[in-house]
């Protein structure tokens, strides 16, 4: 395709040509299937779609699912990967007359568009077309039954597997297709990671151990980007050992793709810069174009930027929904997020070529096909291999196409753009699963175990008692007893709250792309009520707040409610404005105490402990853009705004992990810890290329004196944001890894500068961390023993331990709200000890609230601790 357009804007706009580079193309190797010895309808569907043959992978990995393998493919983009899907059930159909086949697609989009094509296979196969059928969520519920008792091969999403497939499993046109399965084929595995990989992991288990019971089992056909450890990720994430094959089998072709990377003009907005690059290629070329951006916000501001043709906000706008924008427009946002049916209209339209392009996030990585797609736009590097070559590998599918690399401003672009022809030697995604998260576990010990449940009902079906609780399946540690205390109402006090939140619907819930129930977006007019989508807390807290400007589809709505408790943010139509919250940096309270601390070591004076901590999240504002001018509001805010919000933060408390550092250089005088803290948080996301949103950092000092660790030490925090905690950050206390991050963080500090204040006495030491890791690493087990910590005796039997009054707890059966403590008393109505205060989000001071003292927890080294004695009413401080 021509080059012209591309380095015209870039002379003509002042935008710099960084580096250029040119993926050659591949010629396809084709082999014959003869040695395959394949059914008569399989050679049909082969010899109609594919006479020159199959590649070698294809052929490699047909051969090890039809000795017995699970097998797990990991080529390229492109390679022909759905080939084998549909090869392979079309033979296990032909040589097991009645199986069931269940194809899983992580995306809707993607399993409506493979929906089509499992038609068209079975249809050149000479299968029954009708033998194919899709549940997700827009399938109605008596079509989905129906559906089950006729089609052969099912594709589905997991969500509606979690949702609905397991929690009805006792009905009989559930259980039969169950039994009836064979072969199960899972998309993508690449993208089940962090909280949906791991909550599909619980998912694929449920669903062995239902089939176990029924005395079944089926084989799997899975299929993924390169991931760093491949094999170890498909055991983790489907407890089964496969049997791999890589690129190294990979015959397919590829054409040609011309790469540049790019800094956009200096001293301009970068979503305007985007904004007007989109706008010349849409206008002045007939290239179909996908760019991908980093968040959720920047999709809809980049769509809405071009959907207006200015950058004018200042304009007057109606204030009426628009009804058919999505109809309309040639360019339209996509992401997570949105409503079912707003999701089908963009899909439509992607799959019918009725777009001229497409502003994502890395949903679309993924293997929707999206016709004659010509030009990429990367917005910021991505953070690993895996995800540029997902990225890139959405162009030039059916001709040679463009991909354009933008230098988006930040850390990590600026370190990539200063060796850019190493842009693809970075690291490649890890598949970062957790599967002892204690709410991970119990979401899915409810959904299994709970009585009524998923395991009562196939033991019903098969006439056999339901307990003991057996299972064959290989669980995480910790899951077995868990289900038990679930069956015995044992459940953990910590775990209690989610009990009463998920009644008799934890699948509906506690979706499997979250540890925490969901907050519905609504907009309301007068009677008229739509819901906009649903956010996560961490996602409110980015981009729900209150006052806060929500997009939606490229439609501006101001957050006037949330209501955190039940999980619902209010929001009205608004002007063409824009918001971004005033944060404080989050408070970080490290729990030192017995059994808090998984793992220490240290370098000499340089000490990484991981342990659990308690994340107090803040935004007391936020900045508002009218066009050329910026308001900033802080919380309280005021009435001329018509919005009520009489706190002065906007807070989440959550429970996570992370590694804290301590070495006495960091008390030095002239060291900023927080822009140390900063430069040590890129680096290691440069080395272990996780996702910016899973992970994050904080400073602060310790509160109390555990061993070698003083009260008033400062410290640096990398953290997991997931509630529960995947243990991500972790790695961090790996030897080779925390050497690797400090001496990159040192390598990097000219690039540092750029971002981040650096002081002299802060770059020397960092330069004193770097070279403490020259020493031998030696594990400190001692810090992670009770016996170490424990330095007072036991209380007399009469005494409990208490918040004292005048301090704060968090109230765990709340949404860890805090909890403010005037008095502790004895309740003889409760036969219990009761606290006496008021909540954080109560305005007026005179509204008192009494709460059984097992409610509230401490926040470690902040609340006051003391006693109260049963038997004198006494409070004693310790």
């Amino acid at each position: 395709m021509s080059q012209e357009f591309f380095r015209n804007f870039f002379n003509n706009y002042g935008w710099e040509l960084v580096h250029t580079i040119k993926r050659p193309p591949r010629v396809r190797n084709l082999f014959p299937v003869t040695g395959l010895d394949l059914s008569d309808f399989t050679q049909r569907f082969l010899l109609t779609n594919y006479p020159d043959g199959l590649y070698n992978h294809q052929i490699e990995a047909l051969k090890r699912y039809l000795n017995g393998s699970d097998v797990g493919i990991t080529t390229s983009t492109a390679s022909g990967k759905s080939i084998i899907f549909y090869t392979g059930a079309i033979e296990t159909i032909s040589r097991h007359p009645g199986t069931r086949i269940l194809a899983i697609y992580p995306l809707k989009a993607l399993a409506r568009e493979q929906e089509q094509r499992w038609v068209k296979a079975f249809r050149a196969a000479g299968l029954p077309p009708d033998g194919v059928a899709r549940l997700d969520g827009d399938v109605s519920v008596n079509q989905r039954f129906a559906f089950l008792r006729t089609a052969a091969a099912v594709v589905a999403t997991p969500d509606i597997l979690h949702a609905w497939l397991l929690p009805n499993i006792g009905d009989s046109v559930v259980y039969n297709f169950m039994r009836g399965l064979r072969l199960i084929i899972v998309d993508e595995v690449h993208v089940y990671t962090g909280v949906f990989g791991s909550n599909a992991a619980f998912l694929f288990r449920r669903l062995e151990h239902l089939m176990d019971i029924a005395g079944k089992r089926a084989s799997y056909i899975a299929a993924s980007a390169t991931l760093r450890e491949p094999l170890e990720h498909f055991r983790a994430l489907f407890g089964r050992d496969f049997s791999l094959v890589d690129d190294s089998f990979d015959t397919s072709g590829q054409h040609e793709l011309e790469i540049f990377m790019v800094r956009p003009e200096k001293n301009k907005d970068l979503l305007t810069s985007v904004s007007k690059f989109l706008q010349e290629l849409a206008r002045k070329t007939a290239f179909r174009f996908i760019a991908f951006v980093d968040s959720r916000k920047q999709t809809e501001l980049v769509a809405t930027i071009l959907k207006r043709d200015s950058n004018d906000e200042d304009t007057t706008d109606e204030l009426e929904p628009e009804m058919d924008h999505l109809k309309r427009l040639d360019v339209l946002p996509y992401r997570a997020g949105f409503e079912e049916e707003d999701r089908e209209i963009i899909q439509d339209r992607l799959t019918h070529g009725k777009l001229r392009g497409v502003v994502s996030t890395s949903a679309l990585e993924l293997g929707v096909d999206i016709p004659h797609l010509d030009v990429g736009i990367l917005v910021g590097v991505p953070r690993s291999n895996t995800s540029l070559l997902q990225r890139i590998g959405r162009v030039g599918r059916q001709r040679p196409g463009v991909i354009v690399i933008i230098h988006n401003g930040d850390f990590y672009s600026e370190a990539v753009f200063r060796k850019p022809e190493e842009i693809f030697n970075r690291p490649l995604a890890e598949g970062a699963l957790y599967l002892e998260n204690p709410r991970i576990q119990y979401i899915h010990a409810m959904c299994l175990a709970r009585i009524g449940g998923e395991h009562d009902q196939v033991c019903a079906r098969v006439n056999r008692e339901t307990d003991p609780f057996i299972t064959k399946v290989n669980w995480p540690p910790g899951f077995m007893a868990l289900c038990e205390q679930e069956r015995t109402g044992e459940i953990p006090t910590d775990l209690q709250s989610m009990k009463m939140e998920a009644g008799d619907t934890p699948h509906h819930v506690y979706p499997l792309r979250d540890v925490e129930s969901q907050f519905i977006v609504e907009f309301h007019q007068g009677p008229f009520r739509e819901h906009l989508g649903s956010l996560s807390y961490g996602q409110v807290m980015r981009e729900a707040y209150p006052g806060a400007i929500y997009y939606y589809t490229t439609i501006p709505y101001r957050v006037y409610q949330v209501l955190s408790r039940s999980k619902i943010v209010r929001v009205r139509r608004e002007r063409y404005y824009t918001t971004r919250p005033s944060v404080r940096p989050s408070a970080i309270y490290p729990n030192l105490s017995p059994g808090n601390i998984h793992r220490a070591g240290r370098f000499g004076e340089l000490f990484l402990v991981e342990a659990n901590l308690q994340i107090k999240e803040m935004v007391y504002g936020f900045k508002e853009r009218r066009g050329s001018k910026e308001i900033t509001e802080r919380y309280p805010l005021s009435p001329s705004i018509g919005i009520k919000f009489t706190q002065e933060v906007f807070a989440r408390n959550y429970f996570t992990t992370g590694v804290i550092v301590v070495h006495p250089a960091l008390a030095l005088p002239g060291v900023n810890v927080e822009h140390l803290a900063q430069l040590i948080y890129e680096c290691f996301l440069m080395e272990i290329p996780f996702d910016r949103q899973d992970i994050n950092w904080a400073t602060g000092k310790l509160r109390i004196t555990r061993g070698p660790l003083e009260d008033g030490t400062q410290f640096v925090a990398i953290y997991d944001q997931t509630y529960g905690s995947l243990r991500l950050s972790g790695r961090l206390l790996e030897p080779d890894v925390a050497k690797k991050v400090l001496a990159k963080a040192v390598e990097l500090v000219d690039v540092g500068t750029l971002f981040i204040d650096l002081s002299r006495e802060t770059v020397e030491a960092l330069q004193i961390l770097a070279s403490a890791t020259r020493e031998v690493f030696v594990e400190v087990p001692e810090l992670a023993t009770a016996e170490a910590a424990l330095t007072a005796d036991l209380p007399p039997d009469q005494r409990v331990q208490i918040i004292l009054p005048g301090s704060v707890g968090l109230d765990q059966f709340s949404d860890n709200t805090e909890f403010y403590v005037e008095g502790v008393f004895y309740s003889p109505r409760d036969s219990s000890l009761r606290y006496r205060g008021r909540y954080a989000y109560d305005s007026d001071p005179n509204v008192k609230t009494t709460i059984p003292i097992e409610n509230l927890i401490p926040i470690p080294g902040e609340s006051r601790l003391g006693w109260y004695d049963l038997e004198t009413g006494e409070i004693i401080e310790n």
